[in-house]
């Protein structure tokens, strides 16, 4: 165990996510500038490699950081308030670094729910090294305590390698002719808080398929259950619209379809900064989303629910995209920024 390596408390797909691809990309990124790291893997999947260490209990396991060698630097990338307090409590007692690195709403939410959960999120924010937020109101609520290191640093990083092919399916269902639209999330029962909107979705190919906008929508879906994958489709069935929208439920990547489609729909009720959004804004493809968190600049923003405004942008964008006109962006590889904080972080 290096002194100069950096400790992730976060580990590689699977599962799919935000923050898993995050860790993935950013750890690729740090092969090739030869910084050794290891990784804290606190999900229910068994990692294997010399970098990985599955932890089962915890609580025992963070005993047991005490009486081992343990590296400098810790970035801290989960939603548990518990795995924060312990990482900061650890960077206490015993000097070491602690990024606490937030990037969707379970920070706000353990802060707002009751008096120890803001306590517990004080605390992260007043004792850690440095805190990351990945938009302005999550830095924001942390300057509220804390007026030194902390930073913003959106959580996208570009992928290492941008030559795969358009699976062969989606390829197939899109064609030649339609708008081609992609969307991502996990579906929620349709009776409960629809996070990322993907119930909308129906209720926007309804609209679509009505004025006979020549548009499929190809839906990539993370962590859903059998029961409310079937919800979903037995929707799409009694709708009629398995035409227009086609569930993908392969583990793939999403960027190789982004970097192929014209439009990124982002209908979320709640979000981070989404990486996926600022990926499509690096592929410089339309970029529509909800205006309920800060977006990056080039989004094509909408009010929750309001479905004839986004029919009317994708129907104005509809003659620049049969030209090959598309918007030209400028996003950042947050990479290089998050690789000279570890090193200067690896030098104090």
């Amino acid at each position: 165990m290096s002194n100069n390596q950096i400790a992730f408390w976060g580990t590689t797909p699977p599962p799919m996510g935000g923050m898993s691809v995050h860790i993935q990309r950013l750890t690729l990124k740090m092969d090739l500038e030869k910084i050794d790291y290891i990784l804290y893997n606190f999900t229910n999947f068994e990692k294997v490699g010399k970098q990985h260490v599955n932890i089962k209990s915890p609580m025992i396991w963070f005993i047991g950081l005490f009486f081992k060698q343990t590296p400098k630097v810790h970035y801290v990338i989960t939603t548990r308030t518990i795995i924060r307090v312990l990482a900061v409590l650890f960077g206490l007692l015993k000097r070491k670094i602690v990024i606490i690195r937030v990037g969707g709403k379970s920070f706000e939410n353990a802060y707002n729910s009751n008096l120890l959960n803001k306590v517990f999120s004080v605390f992260v924010i007043k004792y850690c090294s440095v805190f990351i937020g990945v938009n302005s109101d999550i830095v924001e609520l942390a300057q509220r305590h804390k007026t030194k290191n902390v930073l913003l640093i959106p959580g996208f990083i570009p992928p290492v390698d941008i030559q795969t092919e358009l699976p062969s399916d989606i390829f197939s269902f899109f064609g030649n002719d339609s708008i081609k639209i992609v969307v991502s999330g996990k579906i929620s029962p349709k009776a409960t808080f629809d996070i990322y909107g993907l119930w909308e979705v129906i209720e926007l190919a309804k609209e679509i398929k009505q004025k006979k906008i020549p548009v499929k929508i190809v839906m990539f879906i993370y962590g859903s259950s059998r029961e409310e994958i079937e919800e979903y489709k037995d929707s799409l069935n009694e709708n009629g619209l398995n035409d227009i929208i086609y569930v993908n439920l392969k583990k793939l990547e999403l960027w190789p379809t982004i970097k192929e489609v014209d439009l990124y729909l982002r209908p979320s009720r709640t979000d981070g900064d989404c990486n996926s959004l600022r990926e499509a804004l690096f592929f410089d493809r339309y970029a529509i989303a909800t205006d309920i968190v800060p977006r990056p600049m080039g989004t094509i923003l909408y009010k929750q629910n309001d479905i004839k405004y986004v029919i009317s942008k994708i129907e104005e964008l509809v003659p620049a995209i049969r030209k090959g006109e598309y918007p030209t962006n400028n996003i950042k590889d947050n990479s290089l920024v998050l690789i000279k904080l570890f090193h200067t972080l690896l030098k104090d």
